[in-house]
């Protein structure tokens, strides 16, 4: 058994690896999910396609209930995610577990809900900032800027599950 303040070097070696499995799995497995799925073109076309409405027609399309509306659904598809990943590692038994990851599965299918609750949390964050801002933001000038970042954060989040 491994004392206090030193541990035994397996354990440090794994908390080391769960510490940063995220980054490295993103490294690895990450830039060509991002880059290469479809969910970020059609994001991006409906963002731009959604600024060009506005910068040229008189169409109100910064509308700050869709932010309102918005929030508490990214919050609950980080409950569902997580809920899907405790159901998954519960009803899965240690061997098909190991099967997994030996044959490099695992970390593909832990980096899709990694990246999902990532996404989510942020979409999350950057919609409550803003609307904490709204007022402050609109008089800077920041706020169609923001929206439109957030717009494009939540479809490519909703569109990515």
């Amino acid at each position: 058994m491994g004392s206090k303040t030193g541990g035994d070097k397996n354990s440090n070696t794994r908390d080391q690896s769960h510490r940063w499995g995220f980054i490295k799995r993103f490294s690895e497995r990450g830039y060509s999910r991002v880059l290469r799925g479809v969910d970020i073109y059609i994001a991006v076309l409906i963002v731009l396609t959604i600024v060009i409405i506005h910068r040229y027609t008189y169409v109100q399309v910064l509308n700050p209930s869709l932010i309102e509306t918005s929030v508490p659904v990214a919050i609950a598809l980080v409950s569902f995610i997580l809920i899907g990943v405790s159901i998954i590692v519960s009803f899965s038994s240690e061997e098909f577990l190991k099967l997994l990851h030996d044959i490099g599965i695992y970390d593909t299918i832990l980096f899709n809900f990694e990246f999902t609750i990532h996404l989510s949390l942020v979409t999350t964050v950057s919609g409550v900032f803003i609307q904490a801002y709204t007022s402050g933001l609109q008089s800077a000038g920041l706020y169609p800027v923001l929206f439109f970042v957030y717009l494009f954060l939540f479809l490519y989040m909703i569109l990515s599950v």
